[in-house]
């Protein structure tokens, strides 16, 4: 649907000081298409 991720999510509900900052999160359909969108990891 225009290229937009609906219902999906990632929830991280523990880190430590290491794990901040930034990182590729990649996203397939299982046949051939893939997308990577970056993904941050900040001190809230």
């Amino acid at each position: 649907e225009d290229e937009q991720i609906i219902g999906s999510y990632l929830e991280i509900v523990s880190t430590i000081p290491e794990d901040y900052g930034e990182y590729e999160c990649r996203v397939s359909n299982g046949a051939d298409e893939e997308m990577t969108l970056s993904a941050h990891i900040n001190r809230h």
